[in-house]
């Protein structure tokens, strides 16, 4: 009974769907001025990181934070 109460208010969404996915900066993140923008599963998100990620880059998204993504760089390693 209590969950019903509790989440008869809340407004489901699939904004958290791309949690997890990975996507390409379409505009740099610059983490000092917290703008910039990437493309998630043909979307294009406003976008914020703890560090600046140039346009091109491959991105995974952490969380979603308002109406932006937060991601974070995939760091990809060279294998010989």
């Amino acid at each position: 009974m209590l969950k019903n109460f509790l989440g008869k208010d809340a407004i489901k969404t699939n904004a958290y769907s791309v949690i997890g996915k990975t996507g390409i900066v379409t505009k740099e993140i610059n983490s000092n001025l917290g703008i910039g923008q990437v493309k998630i599963a043909g979307e294009v998100w406003s976008a914020k990181a703890d560090e600046i990620i140039p346009v091109g880059e491959e991105i995974e998204v952490l969380e979603i934070n308002g109406v932006k993504a937060v991601v974070k760089p995939i760091k990809v390693t060279a294998t010989k």
